[in-house]
């Protein structure tokens, strides 16, 4: 080898523009354009990761790493960023790569880069697809357990000038199924579509006080709070204290005990299957599977967990699965004495599956002397499916959905599922509910959509119309895919009949009863699903939503800010949040100012920070900290807000600014997005809406009047008091920059004695009413206590 010659092991990165050949033969200065601007962008991103650029080729990018795992996260951070600039552009503009990595020896010579190493990955590049990743199992093996994305093989594959074929993986992007991952280090955090995200962490005014993202565009429609268990703070939070009911259990997750670890969703689908078993046992009080999902892994002991959650008995168990044979164990303890009342094993073929539920659930009820009638004896022994890949796939499906909101996976798997059992019921209606979330949570609007969603359930009801699976997702149907509240609730209703102990039943008829307006019926029902689920995350942070923003109970919202927190020590979302509540209650930020001053980041969590930060500097009126913070973070994708809305906030804080023509700029971009938008959501009424805000705010009055008709037309208050009222909120906005002052006024004086109208505080210093602020009609209303207190009772009857 010559002096001038260096071998080495790395980790060799090639990428390539897709489309730039075609691109640059039509149009060569767009083609060009957008070659200079992917440059720039990735040139941005290699050395966050280490990564030397050795050459471009063309569109194409060959980059040296020292590790795999390095690379790996530089392709996943690449990709994600290129998603992002993606968002709202038009599909001419839009910047996409593929991108193959390989480890492997290569030798550096003259400036260049030669090798094994590098003549796979430029042959494994083109395998990746648009916006893909293609890796070799070298690298697959290295960043595994490293690294928490999940792989694709793809199997043996021939590369040219290759000898042998070999073994491929794809990374699948959390994204690419309705998420966004940000990469940073080793963990990444996924975030959901609105309406669920905001559910996991506090819900919308978990973004700050409902101002910069809450009763801003884009979210009204999303939200999904939990009213309050009692009218008061201490009752409202007061952990079980009297003895429990004797016939009350909690099931922890089971343990996977399987050598593929892979198996851990088969284990996480036994047992919820079982806890909704034991849910048709109406002498039985069963805890929720969320409530019991905080003591996966746990060490505490059983005493302490059957304590907290308010239950005499406790059940334990684990799963093991090999080939075609499963072992489920199960141990119940009584928890005042720690006594083992039973353990039992069940060793049987893969196919007993649901013979093992089945006798695990009786069991459990014989134990607890709770007696079966023939009709909970009849569900509990149903058998839903006879194919167990069906039965692999609709648990998959399921999982995807609960933790990571992966719709388009779960779509993929459940299509499966009833292609290799037509007759399996109830993964047809989860792929019904599944079509129905596309469509509530605005990622799918379509009439196609809404059809599948309809063909899905009509197949699941003709099949099992008595099955609580089936009736459950009858209700998401009405409910997701039409926003048909009533129907919706009748379904609800016969689950709380066939599932009495189903805490989700009483949550789902109390969400849905809340946005018919019927709040003390949605209270009541609320208040049963808060009995059967005491440590429920989400119930406890939709249920502080309500009396937050919807009826500015502020004592009870503090009340419940200590179990929050306890519940999630980890979660600086949840920090935010409860730190920000007494602006809502009083206008001061001192508490959230005092909390920011002390948050030290990680790397991963710089970028919420920094959005924290620019709310809060809103809140105080600090516009140019909040400018300078948009600057150096244009877009926070942390809760997936398109960015024409994004574009809108700043825009008015802008204008706020007294800079008028950059205000202008930027609502000329937000309205171009959103019109974007509409034509695949022709639909949605928070895009009229906001692009009714962009035209007021470019002086366009006419243009603005017609989209805000628009957005209240298609969400009118009677048809969802919840996202109702957010589109009228920002339809006043609107009146009020148009100048139809009177109007404005008189709207706002109506929507804030209604639930869910706002809070004075952030109105006060909000830019959207920037035209009213000096009027002193304006400033009566907020200074009305009763607008800044507890709704009127007469409002909730």
């Amino acid at each position: 080898m010559s002096s001038t010659e260096q071998r080495k092991l790395a980790a060799i990165m090639f990428t390539d523009m897709v489309g730039y050949s075609s691109m640059a033969q039509g149009d060569d200065e767009l083609a060009l354009s957008l070659l200079e601007e992917h440059r720039a962008l990735l040139r941005g991103i290699f050395p966050n990761f280490h990564g030397q650029e050795i050459k471009t080729i063309g569109d194409a990018f060959l980059i040296e790493f020292g590790s795999a795992l390095e690379a790996a996260q530089c392709g996943i951070e690449m990709q994600r960023a290129l998603s992002k600039r993606n968002h709202d552009v038009s599909a001419e503009r839009r910047i996409e790569l593929k991108i193959g990595i390989h480890i492997g020896d290569v030798v550096h010579r003259g400036g260049d880069v030669y090798g094994d190493g590098v003549n796979i990955a430029s042959r494994i590049e083109p395998l990746a697809g648009a916006g893909g990743i293609c890796i070799s199992m070298d690298v697959e093996r290295q960043i595994r357990n490293a690294l928490e994305a999940r792989f694709e093989k793809l199997g043996p594959t021939d590369l040219k000038n290759i000898k042998l074929p070999m073994e491929l993986f794809r990374i699948i992007l959390p994204w690419e199924a309705g998420g966004v991952t940000h990469v940073v280090g080793k963990k990444s955090t996924t975030a959901k579509p609105p309406f669920f995200a905001f559910a996991s962490v506090g819900l919308a005014g978990a973004v700050i006080l409902g101002w910069w993202l809450v009763y801003r565009p884009g979210s009204g429609a999303k939200i999904e709070p939990v009213p309050p268990a009692t009218p008061t703070p201490a009752a409202t939070m007061a952990m079980p204290a009297a003895a429990p009911d004797p016939k009350s259990i909690a099931v922890l997750p089971f343990a996977n005990m399987s050598e593929d670890k892979e198996n851990a969703f088969f284990a996480d689908g036994i047992h919820e299957d079982i806890l909704t078993t034991l849910a048709v046992v109406r002498d039985l009080k069963v805890v929720s599977r969320t409530s019991v999902a905080q003591y996966r892994n746990t060490t505490k002991p059983i005493g302490q967990i059957a304590q907290e959650l308010g239950v005499a008995y406790v059940l334990e168990g684990s799963v093991r699965r090999a080939g075609n044979k499963v072992r489920v164990t199960g141990q119940l303890i009584r928890a005042a004495t720690d006594e083992h009342v039973w353990a039992k094993s069940y060793d049987r073929d893969l196919n007993d599956i649901f013979a093992i539920q089945s006798e695990l659930a009786t069991e459990i009820a014989g134990s607890l002397q709770s007696a079966l009638s023939p009709q909970e004896k009849s569900l509990i022994d149903r058998r839903p499916t006879d194919n167990l890949a069906a039965y692999d796939d609709y648990l998959k499906a399921r999982r995807d959905v609960q933790a990571d909101f992966k719709l388009a996976e779960a779509e993929t798997l459940l299509e499966q599922a009833v292609s290799l059992d037509p007759k399996f019921a109830e993964a047809w209606a989860e792929l019904s509910s599944t079509h129905a979330k596309f469509w509530f949570s605005d990622l799918d609007v379509s009439a196609e959509r809404q059809a599948k969603a309809k063909g899905a359930i009509d197949t699941a009801v003709r099949l099992e119309p008595d099955s609580p699976q089936v009736i459950e997702k009858l209700g998401d149907y009405y409910y997701y895919g039409f926003r048909d509240y009533a129907h919706a609730a009748e379904q609800y209703q016969r689950l709380t009949v066939l599932r009495p102990n189903d805490a989700s039943a009483y949550t789902m008829l109390g969400l849905m009863h809340r946005r018919q307006g019927l709040w003390e019926q949605a209270l009541q029902e609320m208040r049963r699903g808060r009995e059967l689920a005491p440590r429920d995350i989400f119930c406890l942070n939709n249920l502080q939503d309500l009396v937050l923003n919807g009826l500015h109970r502020y004592e009870e919202a503090r009340a419940l800010s200590k179990p929050l927190l306890e519940l999630e020590p980890d979660n600086l979302l949840q920090q935010a949040y409860q730190t920000s509540i007494s602006f809502s209650a009083n206008g001061s930020t001192q508490e959230f100012d005092d909390w920011l001053a002390q948050v030290k980041p990680t790397p991963e969590q710089k970028s919420l920070v920094l959005f924290l930060r620019q709310a809060c500097a809103v809140l105080e009126s600090n516009y140019s900290e909040a400018i300078r913070i948009n600057r150096e973070q244009r877009y926070y994708d942390g809760f997936s807000n398109p960015h024409c809305l994004q574009d809108l906030n700043i825009a008015f804080v802008l204008a706020a600014s007294g800079d008028i023509a950059a205000a202008q700029r930027r609502a000329e971009e937000a309205l171009s997005g959103a019109k974007s938008l509409l034509e695949k959501q022709p639909s949605n009424a928070t895009l009229w809406m906001s692009a009714g805000q962009a035209n007021a705010l470019l002086g366009n009055k006419v243009e603005a009047l017609r989209c805000s008709q628009r957005a209240k037309e298609l969400m009118p208050e009677s048809k969802d008091t919840v996202a109702g009222v957010a589109v009228s909120f920002g339809c006043a906005q609107t009146l009020a920059w148009v100048g139809e002052k009177n109007q404005a006024l008189a709207e706002l004086a109506r929507i804030l004695r209604t639930p869910y109208g706002g809070n004075v505080h952030a109105i006060r210093v909000d830019p959207f009413w920037l035209p009213m602020r000096g009027d002193a009609r304006f400033e009566a209303l907020l200074n009305d206590p009763l607008n800044n207190a507890l709704l009127p009772r007469a409002s909730m009857d």
